[in-house]
């Protein structure tokens, strides 16, 4: 979880981005974004319809950015 809220503080990404930047499942990074998004930590930010699927666009959801506090928390 840590390195997904590193990633999320850089930019907003899908799923697929990262698991791809992760080198992990997309089914584990979105039981992870699950998790986020229950904790109030990731939110998503836009949808995009492709063909026949939705692209969730997910950012932080913390003020100011501050990832190191609630990393460290």
């Amino acid at each position: 979880k840590d390195k997904i809220l590193q990633l999320l503080a850089e930019k907003e990404m899908t799923v697929t981005e990262l698991a791809n930047t992760l080198g992990i499942s997309k089914a584990t990074v979105s039981h992870h974004i699950e998790n986020l998004q229950k904790e109030g930590l990731v939110k998503v930010a836009r949808e995009e319809r492709v063909k026949n699927f939705i692209r969730k666009y997910y950012p932080l959801a913390i003020p100011n950015g501050n990832v190191s506090k609630v990393v460290i928390e």
